[in-house]
């Protein structure tokens, strides 16, 4: 403590008074709760309002997940074309409320403030799931940061919005995952194979951990699994040779 009663405060102290101070000046860096879903793209039917320069971003978006696209707008940006032979539905009209009926996904991609407002509340009384480009809370769904490895594909939100950050962490998840890849792929091989039987749940828990994934890594799946479970002998398509008391290939 100084001579004149001034508080001394640590690094971490700093850093945290600090945090909060931003909050509180700043309403837009409250952090949000979200719940993942993972939808099954090709039935997904999609609905972008707006054919600018937003309505062609997350047109791209979704396109390249495999979702069904409707884009609705009075004009769209000369990069619509580049998606002629995609199989998405141009629609040149003005917005009316039976154009979200039979969709699943709103996204709102105009300027008009009375418009994006009229259709919120159309999305409200139908129970719509709906993002507004603009100003992502205003919407009742955002898409998440999602990329994928050979096996696995995950989503990743920043809890206070920065799809810069949230693109440099998805790409250090990738790398990991491409790690395990192979891993996964044995795995789900694994599943596949003893799903109709009535050890399944036992077998999936003994090879999720990380003692067996040092053996996996080392090249011996097969011999530590025959060795805690022999019945599984005829289908893993392996032979014992107990003399050398070992594992091989039929």
């Amino acid at each position: 403590m100084s001579g004149d009663n001034r508080k001394d405060f640590s690094s971490k102290e700093l850093s945290y008074n600090l945090t909060n101070l931003k909050c509180e000046l700043n309403p837009s860096l409250e952090m949000l709760d979200f719940s993942f879903i993972s939808l099954i793209s090709k039935k997904i039917r999609v609905l972008i309002v707006g054919g600018g320069e937003a309505g062609y971003i997350k047109t791209k978006s979704f396109i390249s997940k495999g979702c069904n696209v409707w884009v609705l707008a009075t004009s769209f940006d000369e990069r619509f074309d580049e998606f002629n032979e995609n199989g998405i539905n141009i629609i040149k009209d003005t917005y009316k409320e039976s154009y979200i009926l039979d969709k699943h996904l709103i996204v709102i991609a105009i300027q008009e403030c009375d418009i994006t407002k009229m259709i919120q509340n159309q999305c409200e009384n139908l129970s719509k799931l709906y993002v507004t480009c603009h100003n992502f809370r205003e919407g009742n769904f955002v898409v998440p940061m999602q990329l994928s490895s050979k096996e696995v594909t995950f989503a990743l939100n920043v809890k206070k919005g920065n799809p810069s950050i949230s693109r440099y962490i998805a790409g250090s998840i990738v790398k990991s995952l491409n790690d395990v890849d192979e891993f996964v792929n044995f795995a789900n091989y694994i599943r596949e194979i003893v799903k109709s039987e009535t050890f399944k749940k036992e077998i999936l828990k003994f090879i999720s951990t990380e003692e067996f994934k040092f053996y996996f890594d080392k090249g011996y799946s097969n011999q530590v699994l025959l060795m805690f479970y022999p019945r599984l002998i005829n289908l893993l398509g392996v032979e014992l040779i107990e003399y050398e008391n070992c594992y091989k290939e039929k």
